[in-house]
């Protein structure tokens, strides 16, 4: 029996040549062992976007959609994080992980959108309405700085404005989710792991995926 209150959710775009679906071919199968091993529903959603930054765009309204639902939670996630260890209760009390609106992980540059827990509150549906209201919608649109993305967005929006701060953990824990830069215990232990596939190439997927096995 399903926990429908809870709702995995990952997306990527289209293009047969692009480095993300051949990731995603291989990360699917643990994103969805990690939904049955919770009992969490898990929802992919496929879009038409050709170019990369105009898909990172797409993240703030595709989680705006998802918060309409009746979930009490959304766990979203980008496809290149690797889930290690699918048994994982982010939810377990005795962690004390999830006691903001929002969690976000965090690495070597701040808080990372890559991972988050979204508590499907008027706060949550207010915050990512904002990030999508104040986004390009268009690689045309969109300026050329680094920060033009859905996460300086939420990086801005959190370091601006402490009402903000007080409802969001940007501080989830590399133990918890580690990435390249994260110490060698962080990544051992860690239920998963971030490799920041945007620098990387298909020929690395595979040899990745068997460093990260236990």
């Amino acid at each position: 029996m399903k926990d429908k209150s809870i709702l995995l959710f990952t997306y990527h775009n289209s293009p047969p040549e692009s480095i993300y679906h051949d990731l995603y071919e291989r990360t699917a199968p643990l994103f969805k062992e990690y939904a049955i091993a919770n009992n969490y529903e898990y929802k992919h959603t496929l879009i038409d976007d050709v170019d990369k930054r105009t898909c990172i765009l797409r993240k703030p309204s595709l989680i705006t959609k998802q918060l309409q639902s009746n979930y009490e939670y959304i766990i979203y996630s980008d496809i290149d994080i690797v889930i290690k260890d699918p048994t994982y209760n982010i939810f377990d009390e005795s962690k004390n992980l999830i006691h903001k609106d929002i969690t976000i992980s965090s690495d070597a540059y701040g808080l990372c959108a890559g991972f988050m827990i979204i508590k499907n509150t008027k706060f949550s549906r207010v915050f990512f309405n904002t990030c999508t209201f104040l986004k390009p919608t268009t690689k045309a649109e969109q300026p050329d700085e680094a920060g033009a993305e859905d996460q300086g967005m939420i990086k801005y929006l959190y370091s601006e404005y402490p009402h903000i701060r007080q409802n969001i953990n940007g501080k989830l824990s590399e133990g918890v989710v580690s990435n390249a830069h994260s110490s060698e215990s962080n990544i051992r232990d860690s239920f998963a792991h971030h490799y920041w596939w945007n620098h990387r190439t298909k020929e690395n997927i595979d040899k990745v995926l068997n460093e990260l096995k236990p």
